[in-house]
């Protein structure tokens, strides 16, 4: 099978990355907030404190090599998804200082997860390039891209990962929700067998 698996916010804490480099550069969010119930920072952040994070973002060299795990991801879930399946790395991320988004991301799963030659491929429209790939499964924490996936390939199995950014959103038939990626791994490697 082909799974299709996004990698901020599904694999790698993007966001408490994200608010380090905050408190760092406009001094917010509060050391006490953890989460935003909103996907652009809005409710923690004015528009211009959101516009100096990204750009220091994108000033850190590697940054995405630094990310801390997600919460509910185990190395051995993983490991073994991609024993018997073919597992592609989807995401979006900025381009930041140093190796680029693909070379940076695809080290940091090696390091993270053992896993040996890691496919991600950096795209923002994510539903053509399911459709090419014939995806069977899919995990994303924005909700946009798992109905653009559900809409570019009908017949793949779509899961939404639990965030407060996405926890308003009514999910439509064929996109399940997920607490996290362990979750979704287990319902996979059952549905394999």
């Amino acid at each position: 099978m082909r799974i299709g698996i996004d990698l901020d916010g599904v694999l790698g804490d993007f966001t408490g990355s994200f608010f380090e480099v905050s408190r760092r550069v406009v001094g917010k969010p509060d050391p006490n907030v953890t989460f935003t119930s909103d996907w652009d920072f809005k409710d923690i952040m004015s528009k211009e404190e959101v516009s100096k994070s990204w750009e220091a973002v994108k000033n850190t060299r590697n940054f995405w090599l630094n990310l801390r795990r997600e919460k509910g991801v185990t190395s051995q879930n993983l490991r073994s998804m991609a024993k018997t399946n073919d597992l592609i790395f989807i995401t979006a991320r900025a381009h930041t200082k140093g190796y680029s988004v693909q070379q940076q991301s695809a080290a940091w799963l090696a390091l993270e997860f053992a896993l040996k030659w890691p496919t991600v491929i950096e795209e923002d429209c994510k539903g053509p390039l399911a459709a090419a790939l014939h995806l069977d499964y899919f995990i994303d924490d924005r909700p946009s891209n798992c109905l653009e996936i559900l809409r570019a390939v009908p017949t793949c199995k779509v899961y939404l990962k639990n965030l407060p950014h996405n926890a308003d959103y009514k999910e439509p038939k064929g996109i399940t929700r997920v607490k996290d990626f362990n979750e979704f791994s287990e319902i996979v490697l059952k549905e394999a067998k």
